[in-house]
């Protein structure tokens, strides 16, 4: 942004309540914020759970340092379940959107296929496993260890940390060396809690022998050591080459898999694109400038009258800025009331074969259903942009027609021209713009 601040919404209060299909204050201010929290409670009506969102590395440091977090368990699936349903009944329903809304749910670090997983402490939280071996926790540095308090802190300063002779003498020092102790320990026991509870049926620790030197009872904090301390349990000594004697697993072999004949398929294919005029090819520089132009159109949802969100400094940015100043393309961007989808695929059988395809976007209400397909193509006239995507757009309207199950006669068609500055409905003549490139 323009002063390269960070904005975080905490927006439990608003999620299924606030902006179109409750999602959110931002959405209803109609901006774009970092990091956004939210509840599956409230609103929602979820017993338990929330969600973060933002960028990666954001989410990656919050999954290895957030307090909350490190003794959080994945959620219960019935949890998962009605927070989907919710979202369901938020409106938006495109099967991207909700991939999207169960990717946000997931721990990105989920255990594979194999029978043995090898993983950190760190990577296991909100895991769970029938039988958890942990091998030998440090038994070595106490905790906390004073020669890693390197940078001091207070409520508004901040020192790299002088010798322990000084700051164990200054008031404030001490305090911050006392606090950053509590923290360390506090760590150490939360990555204990993580390591020993992340077992169903059998949990097994091995330590490493308790040095000789060691005064008994001696309050020694180490992670073994405060393990040894709190049970009570004698855990004996054995043959630190133990694994010499385990026999190598006999892997059959396995028989080759049959070789399947070719596929053959049962339906014959088609795509609304298929219908188009032949003969219509564009540079590469073209097709990446009409690229881009649908991903910025598709990122807009609902406008004000009059807003001109802002865009890239680009070629595509200022042929969508340039055609959103314009009041019969804007129009098209402004809330009706209807239901909207954005690059929303289909897949049906129609007229006997699978088709396959992509709306740029649809308009859903009870007057009717509006599609729009936007175009860039360089033109002279709205024939001559009719001839080319005709076929297309009849076929988009008898397939919306079919999946939505309604009359083939609501369902109206408009190819939205970038070039001619004009909304083109398929069967009527053009609500011409200004633009007039």
């Amino acid at each position: 942004g323009r002063y390269g601040a960070v904005t975080l919404v905490d927006d439990c209060h608003a999620t299924g309540f606030v902006g179109p299909q409750g999602r959110g204050t931002a959405a209803a201010a109609g901006v774009r914020v970092d990091i956004l929290t939210g509840t599956f409670g409230k609103a929602l009506g979820g017993a338990l759970g929330g969600y973060i969102a933002g960028p990666q590395p954001v989410i990656d440091l919050l999954r290895q340092r957030a307090r909350p977090y490190l003794f959080s368990n994945a959620l219960p699936p019935a949890v998962v379940g009605a927070a989907l349903a919710a979202f369901d009944a938020a409106g938006e329903a495109s099967p991207r959107a909700a991939c999207a809304w169960v990717r946000g749910l997931q721990v990105n670090q989920a255990p594979g296929v194999a029978a043995i997983q090898v993983m950190t402490i760190h990577k296991s939280k909100g895991l769970g496993f029938d039988v958890v071996m942990l091998p030998e926790l440090p038994d070595h540095t106490q905790i906390p260890d004073a020669g890693k308090f390197k940078v001091a802190r207070g409520r508004d300063w901040l020192l790299q940390v002088p010798g322990k002779w000084a700051y164990t003498r200054h008031p404030e020092m001490a305090g911050a060396f006392e606090r950053w102790q509590e923290s360390q320990l506090y760590e150490t026991l939360c990555l204990l809690y993580v390591a020993l509870t992340r077992a169903k049926r059998g949990l097994y620790l091995y330590l490493p022998e308790e040095p000789k030197s060691r005064k008994e009872g001696e309050l020694f904090r180490t992670p073994a050591n405060l393990v040894r301390q709190s049970t009570g349990l004698e855990f004996p000594e054995s043959d630190p080459n133990w694994t010499d004697s385990v026999r190598d697993a006999e892997v059959p072999e396995s028989n080759p898999l049959p070789v399947l004949g070719e596929a053959k398929a049962q339906r014959p294919r088609s795509s609304p694109s298929a219908q188009k005029a032949s003969g219509i090819s564009g540079s590469g520089s073209g097709r990446r400038i009409g690229s881009e132009v649908h991903a910025l159109f598709e990122a807009i949802e609902w406008l004000a009258v009059g807003e001109i969100p802002r865009q890239p400094f680009s070629a595509a940015g200022k042929i969508v800025e340039d055609a959103l100043k314009l009041p019969v393309i804007h129009q098209v961007f402004e809330d009706c009331g209807a239901q909207l989808y954005r690059e929303q695929a289909i897949e049906l059988i129609l007229d006997g074969k699978w088709m396959s395809g992509v709306v740029d976007r649809l308009h859903v209400s009870a007057e009717g259903i509006e599609v729009f397909d936007f175009k860039t193509d360089v033109v002279g006239s709205a024939a001559e942009l009719l001839s080319r995507y005709r076929g297309q757009m009849e076929a988009y309207q008898k397939a919306v027609a079919k999946v939505f199950v309604v009359d083939v006669t609501t369902v109206s068609c408009k190819l939205v021209s970038t070039h001619l500055g004009a909304t083109v409905e398929i069967g009527e003549a053009p609500l011409q713009g200004e633009l007039g490139l």
